[in-house]
């Protein structure tokens, strides 16, 4: 959230905005005292929140990630007609996880913020939604980092790229038996699983991971700057990024752009979204047969085209100026 901060303060006047985060305060991954936040997450602070919700002309919802905020939210229909609903997908693909509030505010939200149609036509089918879809891809972290480092050519092994995160929809250790079965030796995997925190399922992918590759396997379990996760992404030959629902937007967006082949999961709305734009990826069912053949020039000049620092500010520019209904 750092970076949309600091977006939002470069190119807008921030002053007409209010930035409130629902939890105790907390300083990390580049948030500092600085930044115009405020924490709210006691009990009588949500009177706080509501007469915000009052004041505001628009109301901004980073992902239905609070149960409070939903029960706060379904309260006033005045409320959910000025409300944008920023979709982050983990927030609307496990329905039957969530609360009776946050299965209205899904159906009434007055606004869906995506860049993909195809998760706006899911959420309709599966909870009706009626809100008016606003196309935006969100967040700086979407935006193509476009000049970065020359890849080293002729190296003797290729970097395979397995998921985002320690999420489990990224099934690593099914791929790494697929890998270990069908591919030469000359490869190294690499695993970025840095979030969420450490647990059991991403001690197993660790475990399992030295045990099959050995040094060939290098688990990323260490925060990374953005600058530092760059760098890396540099150094991919290939990803596969196999996760059944929308997920590693940014990552795929800034491997496209790089000329990398990505491989996903057929059955995603990614996949359709990519597909319709004339992008370029590969199905993960498909890795029996990688391709290391980098420097895909058409999807280069689309990202570069597509996802750029100005398509995003006047995405956020429309978003603010448009009136609610």
């Amino acid at each position: 959230m750092s970076s949309f901060l600091d977006f939002i303060i470069k190119y807008f006047d921030v002053n007409q905005h209010r930035f409130v985060f629902i939890t105790s305060p907390k300083y990390e991954y580049g948030i500092h005292p600085h930044y115009p936040v405020e924490f709210l997450y006691l009990d009588e602070e949500f009177i706080t929140l509501s007469k915000y919700f009052d004041a505001a002309d628009k109301i901004i919802l980073h992902g239905l990630w609070r149960d409070k905020v939903n029960d706060l939210l379904v309260q006033k229909k005045g409320w959910l007609d000025k409300s944008y609903w920023v979709m982050w997908g983990g927030d609307f693909y496990h329905k039957n996880q969530y609360k009776p509030s946050q299965l209205e505010v899904i159906k009434r939200v007055g606004h869906l913020v995506t860049f993909m149609k195809e998760d706006v036509d899911w959420v309709r089918l599966n909870y009706q939604s009626t809100g008016q879809h606003m196309e935006c891809f969100a967040y700086p972290s979407n935006i193509f980092n476009s000049g970065l480092n020359e890849k080293e050519a002729n190296v003797s092994r290729k970097n395979i790229m397995v998921g985002h995160s320690g999420i489990e929809d990224n099934i690593h250790v099914e791929i790494f038996y697929l890998l270990h079965e069908r591919l030469p030796r000359n490869i190294n995997v690499l695993c970025p699983l840095s979030y969420p925190l450490m647990n059991s399922y991403i001690t197993n992918v660790v475990n399992v991971g030295y045990k099959m590759f050995g040094e060939r396997f290098t688990p990323l379990v260490s925060w990374m700057s953005k600058h530092e996760y760059d760098n890396f992404l540099d150094s991919v030959d290939v990803a596969i990024l196999p996760s059944w629902r929308q997920h590693a937007m940014g990552n795929i967006i800034n491997l496209l752009g790089r000329g990398i082949h990505v491989y996903i999961n057929e059955q995603t709305t990614s996949w359709r979204f990519f597909k319709r734009l004339g992008l370029h990826v590969d199905s993960y069912s498909q890795i029996n047969c990688l391709s290391t053949n980098n420097q895909n020039q058409s999807n280069i000049e689309l990202v570069n085209h597509i996802f750029s620092e100005q398509r995003l500010i006047n995405d956020w520019q429309v978003i603010f100026n448009n009136c609610s209904r």
